[in-house]
């Protein structure tokens, strides 16, 4: 299931888009209102996909800076973006305050001098080793993302905490957002005793659709004792079938809420959370940067902002809904461009997971990180990557200070603009590669398809930016 090929490695980008978030349900015979919505989301020429790198925030910072002057359309609000772990701190600045020569200017002001020293002495992979070794779970404190949740919520000056911080702060989405974050109790996986890397094996992950369900004779078995399953599972319901729901949730503003809503569930690969309220940002944040060995999984707060299957205030088999990180999903896109088929998709770089880090992930929830990252970059266009030796140097063992870690963001960005070129290493084909079936495409914009007799046609990606670029010296 999980065959990869091998492609060329470069590439990309970062931005900001304005859409407005005032909408509401409507079919494709709505009223003026919808038609309005329709209009400005058919302008959209670019998705931007912040891609997690734990405490090296500020390479995203010098790809975002040197993007600002190879894109003119980043003026223009045709973009919408999105996030995964640390990565989603931008994707929120940015879709609240805009893309500009000022917001850039304070982002790297802020992630250059912005104190990592909590998450990054939690990445030290000998200490964290030892300490699971001993049976001892290497998280940290939420507290220790006061900081960048206070960037990227617009809140200046000193706050004790992070509630605090969502008092003062009036940030609201005003573009379309999409953040990625494991659903914790759907994927729980690991065993009750023995070794870390230990799991109790009674579920199936469905790479097609993100689906999660109950192996056929763990089914049988708890069918038949719903006492022990209650027991075993205090999270879940045991349903009518062994389905148990999405590996993942999308945290959603509203513009992208009713996007996303129209593609029907068994094809969507996550529920949707609405974001509304600084508190919601906040939470989206935490829900996405909740790695295994980071931060314990975050509790849903607000049951009537979730939707899973076709309903909204809905938690499907969830007796509890928890978020386990955005391993899940490093560059959140297939659906996005499946309802927007016209636009490019940017990722701003991510690293290859060593084999105990994929072990470890798995254990505690079922899914191998590495081959979900190189599915969900099959639908990268361009992404600024980093070569192995920086990986090495800026992800494995944190050499790297801010300044030049912002520096190899700002030059390789450069880089992989000039030559419209910058690719994951490696990628697997999903199952959905078509539109949908209410993909909004306006007149003037054209859809690029894969050359072949197959249908549905399958949606060309791996392009390039194309079109959008323009040399700084012109």
């Amino acid at each position: 299931m999980w065959k990869a090929r091998r492609i060329s490695t470069s590439l990309a980008a970062a931005a900001f888009c304005a859409l407005s978030a005032a909408l509401g349900h409507a079919a494709d015979a709505a009223p003026a209102a919808t038609d309005s919505w329709r209009d400005r989301m058919a302008k959209v020429e670019l998705l931007v996909s912040f891609q997690g790198k734990g405490s090296s925030l500020t390479y995203d910072a010098g790809a975002i800076k040197q993007a600002y002057k190879w894109l003119p359309a980043l003026k223009e609000d045709r973009f919408v973006l999105a996030g995964n772990s640390s990565g989603s701190t931008y994707a929120v600045y940015f879709a609240c305050f805009g893309f500009s020569e000022q917001t850039i200017a304070r982002a790297e002001k802020h992630m250059l001098r912005a104190d990592f020293s909590t998450v990054r002495g939690n990445e030290n992979t000998m200490k964290k080793a030892v300490n699971l070794i001993r049976g001892h779970e290497p998280v940290i404190d939420p507290e220790a993302l006061r900081e960048v949740i206070a960037f990227a919520l617009g809140v200046a000056g000193p706050a004790p905490d992070i509630r605090s911080v969502i008092r003062a702060s009036r940030a609201v989405p005003r573009c379309g957002l999409v953040i990625a974050a494991a659903n914790a109790e759907v994927l729980a996986n690991r065993a009750k005793a023995g070794s870390v890397f230990r799991a109790q094996d009674y579920k199936e992950f469905d790479a097609r659709n993100f689906d999660v369900s109950w192996k056929p004779d763990v089914f049988e078995f708890y069918s038949r004792r719903p006492e022990q399953f209650a027991k075993d599972h205090p999270d879940l319901t045991l349903g009518r079938d062994r389905f148990i729901g999405k590996a993942l949730t999308y945290f959603v503003d509203r513009t992208m809420y009713e996007l996303l809503s129209r593609i029907p569930p068994e094809e969507r690969l996550g529920d949707l959370r609405l974001i509304e309220t600084p508190a919601d940002l906040a939470m989206a944040i935490y829900a996405s940067t909740a790695e295994p060995t980071y931060f314990n999984p975050v509790p849903e707060t607000d049951y009537s902002k979730l939707r899973t299957g076709d309903d909204l205030g809905t938690r499907g088999n969830s007796r509890r809904r928890k978020y386990g990180g955005g391993f899940i999903m490093p560059l959140v896109g297939q659906d996005v461009r499946r309802m927007l088929p016209a636009i490019r998709v940017l990722g701003t770089g991510v690293s290859r997971l060593p084999l105990e880090a994929r072990r470890l992930i798995k254990a505690y929830y079922l899914v191998d990180a590495q081959s979900a990252a190189d599915l969900s970059a099959w639908w990268t266009d361009l992404e600024v990557s980093m070569p192995g030796p920086l990986q090495d140097q800026m992800l494995v063992k944190r050499k790297l200070t801010p300044k030049e870690e912002f520096s190899r963001g700002y030059d390789l960005a450069e880089e992989h603009f000039a030559a419209d070129h910058g690719l994951p290493k490696y990628v697997v084909r999903p199952n959905f590669t078509w539109p949908a079936r209410e993909a909004i495409v306006s007149p003037d914009q054209t859809v690029d398809f894969e050359e072949g007799p197959e249908r549905p046609r399958a949606l060309k990606t791996m392009r390039g930016l194309g079109p959008l670029l323009r040399s700084p010296a012109n």
